[in-house]
């Protein structure tokens, strides 16, 4: 229910809307299907001047109805407010104020003048008026103007939380199907209304991103039911439950979907979702049950990426049953996530066997069998590979990665045995692009120097809390690419992109401006290490 507030005139009162518009107009609910528009004409008439009643069914519900009453006078609809019940014919019929874009004190509103200076400006000047304004204000200037331009292709729903319903309705009528992206929380105070303009008015949305939001089967279904455009769709951490998901079937233009922290599905009905997706991440989702894997990359034939929780259930062959069953034969990419101990019961080796496997994210250290396997099937395909767990690789494991030509990118963070011997095995890595390194801290400047001349392409690197690394590091790797470039030998993109993190580097920026002089060379960047 909208909020409202009263105020005392000459002895009686009278409500208005929370933007502050005099009320008239109340909306009916819950309506008998059978009463009639006269039978409610003769009972809100003893409190005043009724000018209208109107009555809508609703379609497929044959139980009520639903519609408003118009008073002449204020006042008389504050009395009815104040009512505690309105029983007619012995039935109650529930009500509250109209919202205040349809109260007439707003639809009788004058707009500026034709005459006005503002009207004669062209397309180009008032838009540059509207970005001067305030939200609010580019609303209260279109309502007055009749006129304004797509100010908005973007929004973060954020933005509703600390604005007026009337505000928000008039955002979604002005702006709406000129949105591209949605992102961001429903504000708690907006979930039905938010819901009702994204699904009335956008039909032209591209990109849905909420998350921390709870939704209801109902609710999932008002929002995306009507966004026929979608192509990515993220509902994060939204309770989803099973029966939401038939919701997003008539989604055919859907390319990616990310429902992770949705721990109540359990993975029974996505076989229901549209057969377009190219990206499904149910990382977190962890009821999901591994069994019914197969079933969904099936439904999913133009699957390229991947993001699942492996639990451990009675049915531990189910990535043999994907490499073997040839159901997402378009896979590339894969990020996955176990539990250390079940690795070996799910038989991960057999990711190897994916016939179209170019990245492989891990937030458990790869099996032996793994890598060997990978070694065996993918060294001259897999471009990509991170490996996210806190436990490190062991020596036999290093040598295998290094075994991986085709690599690009390589994420080892967190491995406190990655020493210089293992740097040095690295360095066959002759396609290596981009390199993480963070918190590995044995690695000293020397291999450090050695792997970035001995692969030729490699031009970032990501250093953050390698303890052992030095400012000297820099001013040898800006020497080593001045001689190459001045030799014609550089093959690499340049500037080089160097992370690093730490009061040692902040003092060595601050004290050496000739670093800062070489840009063209090296490009420093001071950041806080994302793999904490």
């Amino acid at each position: 229910m909208s909020y409202i507030s009263y105020r005392h005139f000459n002895g009686r009162t009278i409500a208005f809307t929370e933007d502050n518009v005099e009320v008239k107009k109340l909306f009916l609910q819950r309506v008998p299907f059978k009463m009639r528009t006269e039978t409610l004409q003769t009972y809100f008439s003893y409190f005043g001047k009724v000018l209208h009643v109107e009555l809508i069914e609703k379609p497929r519900k044959k139980k009520f109805k639903f519609g408003y009453v118009l008073f002449e006078s204020s006042r008389d609809a504050a009395d009815v407010l104040l009512k505690e019940m309105h029983l007619i014919n012995d039935r109650l019929i529930k009500l509250e104020p109209y919202h205040s874009w349809g109260q007439p004190a707003v639809e009788n509103v004058e707009p500026i003048q034709e005459g006005s200076p503002i009207r004669k400006l062209n397309d180009d000047c008032l838009y540059r008026i509207y970005r001067y304004l305030s939200l609010t204000d580019q609303l209260n200037l279109a309502r007055a103007l009749k006129r304004c331009p797509p100010l908005y292709s973007s929004i973060n729903l954020g933005t509703f939380k600390s604005i007026s319903l009337w505000d928000m309705h008039d955002f979604f009528v002005l702006f709406g199907y000129k949105l591209n992206q949605i992102v961001g929380q429903i504000p708690r105070n907006r979930y039905r209304r938010l819901i009702e303009f994204v699904s009335t008015h956008c039909h032209n949305l591209r990109v849905l991103r909420i998350t921390n939001s709870p939704l209801t089967v109902s609710n999932t279904y008002k929002l995306v039911g009507h966004l026929h455009q979608l192509q990515e769709l993220k509902l994060s951490n939204c309770d989803l439950i099973d029966d939401c998901l038939p919701s997003l079937t008539g989604l055919h233009k859907l390319k990616k979907l990310d429902l992770c922290y949705n721990d109540m599905l359990t993975g029974l009905l996505m076989d229901k979702l549209p057969s377009s997706i190219e990206s499904l991440n149910l990382l977190y989702c962890i009821d999901v049950e591994s069994m019914f894997l197969p079933r969904i990359c099936s439904a999913l034939p133009q699957l390229k990426e991947l993001g699942i929780r492996a639990l451990l259930t009675e049915h531990t062959n189910v990535f043999q049953e994907l490499a073997n069953g040839h159901c997402c034969d378009k896979l590339e990419t894969i990020t996955l996530q176990t539990e250390a101990s079940f690795d070996l019961q799910f038989h991960l080796e057999y990711l190897a066997k994916l016939p179209g496997l170019k990245k492989l994210i891990m937030y458990e250290r790869p099996t032996l069998m793994l890598l060997q396997w990978l070694v065996a099937h993918k060294s001259e395909q897999l471009i990509h590979l991170e490996n996210n767990s806190r436990i490190s690789l062991d020596a036999q494991q290093m040598a295998l990665i290094a075994q991986l030509n085709a690599l690009r990118i390589l994420a080892l963070p967190n491995n406190i045995d990655i020493d210089d011997d293992v740097m040095a095995k690295l360095c066959n890595l002759q396609h290596l692009e981009e390199i993480h390194l963070q918190g590995c801290k044995k690695i000293t400047d020397q291999a450090v120097l050695r792997l970035l001349l001995s692969c030729s392409k490699l031009h970032v690197l990501h250093l953050e809390r390698c303890r052992l690394l030095s400012g000297q590091l820099i001013h040898r790797i800006i020497d080593e690419l001045r001689e190459l470039c001045r030799l014609q030998l550089n093959c690499r993109q340049l500037p080089v992109k160097l992370y690093f993190f730490g009061a040692k580097f902040n003092d060595f920026m601050l004290k050496h401006s000739d670093v800062r002089a070489a840009s063209d060379m090296v490009d420093i960047e001071l950041t806080r290490c994302p793999y904490w």
